[in-house]
């Protein structure tokens, strides 16, 4: 059996789809943004982890993010036409 986060994977669109709804019955930003957060940690909201194409910065390549959505590496072509690559750290800034 394969599962999403806590819930089988066979259940996990009926979970999603039952917490929307009561997520769309919460009053507050607050107790909106929690139900979010929990959601992502179930696994039922995915993360963007993987980008291919052009970015509003008109840098064009393959972008990936860890499991945390931070930005970890970039193969790109910046808006000047130069290649290049880049491996960030957790905060995004430059690996040495």
């Amino acid at each position: 059996m394969y599962f999403v986060g806590r819930i089988p994977k066979e259940d996990a669109f009926g979970e999603l789809y039952r917490r929307y709804q009561e997520l769309q019955k919460l009053e507050g930003d607050e107790a909106r943004q929690g139900a979010l957060t929990q959601m992502k940690a179930d696994s039922l909201l995915a993360q963007d982890r993987l980008f291919v194409g052009k970015t509003f910065d008109n840098e064009v390549g393959l972008f990936i993010r860890d499991k945390n959505g931070n930005p970890r590496i970039k193969i790109y072509v910046d808006k000047a036409g130069k290649p290049r690559i880049e491996s960030l750290d957790e905060k995004g800034d430059p690996e040495k």
